[in-house]
């Protein structure tokens, strides 16, 4: 229909201003840059990390395997019993290292430090050094236990060293009476100087230092020797 001047529009005025709002807001969005999907961004990124990690595992592999062949049929470098180098030996050669210190050094056992030293023979107290455990305590070093365990051992023999302690037993009974038999004798109580005056005559006593001979003390102190293949305690 027409109007006075012009042409009546059937439209609803609020048609009109959504439709003005909706090209408005068109405009306004297509005015920002378009961004970039981030999921292939993050997903490069993680690619990345695994690469690295697979390749760290790759060398690690290598070298491990290289060290195992290197070693293999020895024990690892650093590795000691006691202060018996043995890294680097067959478990045949370290064997016969271990029993010639044995003979040698644990012939006799020298109770040191007290006011009165004593010796017990090894025949005495029936010491038995195992040469065969000893050895493959030394041998399993880096080779037995988890993962981490065996790492650990092997970082730490590389860098330094990892101590072992032999395999020993002896007449643990027969020791410790000896022990509490010498500890009975040696025992004393301080005592200081004096004069004793008696009939006009003069006697010195002289001061003594007091002793006490520890029994148990004693005896673990044996077995850590004896595990150190030291034949003085």
């Amino acid at each position: 229909s027409r109007a006075e001047g012009g042409i009546l529009s059937l439209k609803n005025p609020r048609d009109r201003v959504n439709s003005r709002t909706d090209f408005g807001t068109r405009n306004v969005l297509g005015s920002f840059p378009h961004s970039r999907p981030k999921g292939r961004k993050g997903g490069r990124h993680r690619r990345g990390i695994i690469g690295v990690i697979l390749v760290v595992c790759a060398v690690v592999a290598v070298l491990a395997a290289a060290d195992y062949w290197a070693n293999a049929g020895k024990i690892f470098q650093g590795v000691t019993v006691g202060n018996v180098s043995v890294g680097g030996e067959t478990p045949e050669e370290a064997r016969g290292m271990i029993e010639e210190r044995a003979a040698n050094e644990l012939g006799e056992i020298r109770f040191t430090g007290g006011p009165e030293e004593f010796a017990l023979s090894a025949k005495d107290i029936s010491l038995n050094v195992d040469a065969a455990g000893t050895v493959d305590r030394a041998y399993a070093v880096g080779r037995e236990g988890g993962i981490p365990k065996r790492i650990g051992e092997r970082m730490e023999a590389a860098w330094g060293t990892v101590e072992t302690s032999s395999v020993v037993d002896y007449d643990r009974e027969t020791v410790r009476s000896r022990i509490e038999n010498r500890a009975a004798r040696a025992n004393a109580q301080p005592r200081d100087a004096t004069v004793n005056v008696r009939d006009s005559e003069a006697e010195v006593v002289e001061s003594r230092e007091g002793y006490t001979m520890d029994v148990a003390d004693t005896t673990a102190n044996l077995d850590r020797d004896l595990g150190r293949m030291s034949g003085e305690v």
